[in-house]
């Protein structure tokens, strides 16, 4: 019956099974409270824009000016998500947190099968099998599928415009750029802080140089230079004008360190987030440096293993320059990170000289990984039911503070 199916698409069609199985799973038997206080926000501006129209960005904006500065919540100006969760609206005819919940929920399977194809043209068809496995029962990927609010969104969002500037380089598809243009509009209409991923295309874009000799500048240039234009001209006109933006953002950065919440629980050091992923998947992330240092046989997963580990390091670092930190923040580097744990078993395996001694070891790894990530889901947020995964919730549910 599969006989002449492609190793790529057998592989999809088990990964669509298993993401059909174990989010559906999820999503029936963990009955997650929504209601957090970034959730009730970003209900409250889709609420809005759904019953009075998108002319109420502008209003919304206006009245973020006279929320306190101790109490200052996500800005208005995330319209693309807010749009998204009032689209939801019109076709299911109700409006509220299990809107944007469910948009979560789609935004983490899309990831996955994304991630999967694409990491299929980088790696060979079972390595990245087995990384959208791992992508799959992420602890941080798990939560975020369950949230109202805007974080697996906007990382699927990261993702897709990592994919599109890759075939952006290696042009095998003409409107490529269109899309990667796209998309990245998206993004900055989801959330600002979308520009931090430049600095991450700017340092895989001299390994692309590198391995190609050539820079397609047309195609690289035209996006990254008219997308943040294009979204400057989008939220000026929904907002009323250009200066109404900056003069936004401009009080919503100035008075974020003033909220007591993030004063206590995000403040931190560049190196915080590698500590937050130590804590939510210790074995991936440990398996995922291994993978960075130790090399494999392949000479196609080597190459695929040096650009996920370009984008991870290179994320860990800008996004590290944030004086605000949270898993939130980074939850796109979750596919890097399964990536590379996949590449670090298998370089480990490959340490034994016996082939059946390599598979056995790959496997017992590999299990090692899923293990620890399915009872650190669940001790993290099903027992201790953590909403935000910041340093300190996290260690506290894990019995490192009490």
């Amino acid at each position: 019956m599969f006989s002449n199916i492609s190793p790529v698409k057998k592989y999809a069609i088990v990964l669509i099974f298993l993401v059909a199985a174990v989010l559906g799973t999820l999503k029936v038997f963990h009955h997650v409270s929504l209601g957090g206080n970034d959730e009730r926000t970003y209900a409250f501006y889709m609420n809005t824009v759904n019953n009075y129209g998108i002319g109420t960005v502008s209003s919304l904006s206006q009245a973020y000016y006279k929320v306190p500065d101790n109490q200052r919540p996500p800005t208005p100006l995330r319209v693309f998500f807010i749009f998204t969760g009032v689209l939801t609206c019109q076709i299911s005819g109700t409006c509220g947190l299990q809107n944007l919940a469910m948009i979560s929920f789609f935004s983490r399977i899309i990831l996955i099968l994304i991630a999967f194809f694409w990491l299929s043209k980088l790696f060979d068809p079972k390595i990245a099998f087995l990384s959208s496995v791992l992508l799959l029962i992420s602890p941080a990927g798990l939560w975020s599928a369950e949230r109202a609010l805007q974080d697996s969104f906007f990382a699927l969002l990261m993702v897709a415009a990592i994919i599109a500037y890759h075939y952006c380089w290696n042009g095998e598809r003409p409107r490529m750029p269109l899309l990667f243009g796209m998309i990245l509009v998206a993004g900055f209409l989801t959330k600002e802080s979308m520009i931090f991923l430049y600095p991450c295309f700017f340092t895989s874009g001299i390994y692309y140089w590198r391995q190609n000799k050539t820079i397609p500048w047309r195609r690289i240039l035209m996006p990254l230079i008219s997308s943040p234009i294009i979204y400057l001209i989008i939220i000026s006109i929904l907002v009323g004008g250009l200066g109404a933006v900056i003069d936004h953002y401009v009080f919503f950065m100035k008075g974020m360190n003033k909220v007591e919440y993030v004063a206590r629980f995000q403040l931190g050091p560049w190196y915080r987030p590698i500590i937050d992923w130590m804590l939510v998947s210790p074995v991936a992330f440990l398996l995922a440096v291994v993978g960075m240092v130790i090399s494999v046989s392949s000479q196609k997963n080597t190459g695929g293993r040096n650009l996920m580990a370009i984008y991870l390091i290179s994320g860990l670092l800008v996004f590290g320059t944030f004086s605000i930190q949270n898993l939130r923040y980074v939850l796109f580097l979750d596919v890097f990170i399964c990536a590379l744990a996949v590449i670090g078993a298998l370089s480990l395996s490959e340490k034994m000289k016996n082939h059946r001694y390599q598979t056995a070891i790959f496997a017992l790894i590999l299990l090692l990984i899923a293990s620890s990530d399915i009872i650190q889901f669940f001790k993290i947020f099903v027992v201790a039911k953590v909403y935000d995964p910041v340093t300190a919730t996290i260690m506290t549910s894990l019995g490192f503070i009490r």
